[in-house]
């Protein structure tokens, strides 16, 4: 019986909340744009943004993407969604091992981060 009690009231609390963000989503009134950012280390960022960006394409959105690249190869991810209007800045310079120098990859960073910059705010993007 108390677990039926529990799973009632979380029912009643999901419904409250449900009505509560239906009722802030009706009275929106300006469409907004989102950035989204995958750092980290290890794997799974380019994954988590390009499952991303292709959902967000598939249900009519725009996208920019700003790729920091280790090398100049042939890029599968430009190759899929360029063709379906997604704006590709391509960034990067290479691998870095061992001991490399302090600031050595900071240019190719700065760079990445200010064409990212300068189109995060651009309308319909």
């Amino acid at each position: 019986m108390e677990a039926r009690d529990n799973a009632d009231r979380h029912r009643q609390r999901q419904q409250k909340l449900k009505e509560q963000v239906d009722a802030r989503v009706a009275a929106a009134t300006e469409q907004k744009g989102i950035l989204i950012v995958f750092t980290g280390n290890g794997k799974g960022k380019s994954t988590a943004a390009f499952g991303t960006a292709t959902r967000a394409v598939g249900h009519g959105k725009t996208v920019g993407v700003a790729q920091f690249i280790k090398g100049q190869w042939d890029n599968g991810e430009y190759n899929t969604l360029h063709p379906l209007g997604v704006e590709f800045h391509i960034m990067g310079t290479g691998f870095y091992l061992g001991d490399a120098k302090p600031g050595s990859g900071h240019s190719g960073r700065d760079s990445g981060l200010a064409g990212g910059q300068a189109n995060a705010g651009r309308p319909g993007l």
